[in-house]
């Protein structure tokens, strides 16, 4: 599975990049630190899945799958994001993206998630 990675911290994306190396089927081909950056890098890569941050700068991670999904509604989308307020759980489903996983249960859900998602 071909998955984009997208968060403002290089610390956060490194992390996730070793959590998913431990399985093969999944491969990253293209990483992003906000989200415009993830729209340019979704036209041009077609990832299978995008793990998306919720809070980054320039374009948040809801602004830029709502913008991805007006063109590939197709697209499969987790939200990340270290907030627990239900407000932001709503505006995530609101905005299209096909899960949602929290930055400190990440270990334990995102092998889920991902399945949930496909």
């Amino acid at each position: 599975m071909r998955i984009m990675i997208v968060d403002d911290s290089r610390t956060f994306r490194e992390a996730t990049k070793l959590l998913l190396k431990k399985n093969p089927i999944y491969k990253i081909v293209a990483e992003a630190e906000n989200g415009e950056v993830a729209v340019e890098l979704y036209k041009q890569y077609i990832p299978e899945m995008v793990l998306m941050d919720i809070e980054m700068p320039v374009m948040n991670g809801i602004e830029a799958t709502k913008v991805i999904m007006r063109e590939y509604k197709e697209a499969k989308i987790i939200a990340i994001s270290a907030h627990k307020e239900k407000l932001y759980l709503n505006e995530a489903l609101d905005a299209g993206f096909s899960g949602f996983v929290y930055k400190n249960n990440m270990i334990e859900q995102l092998h889920d998630a991902i399945t949930f998602a496909t």
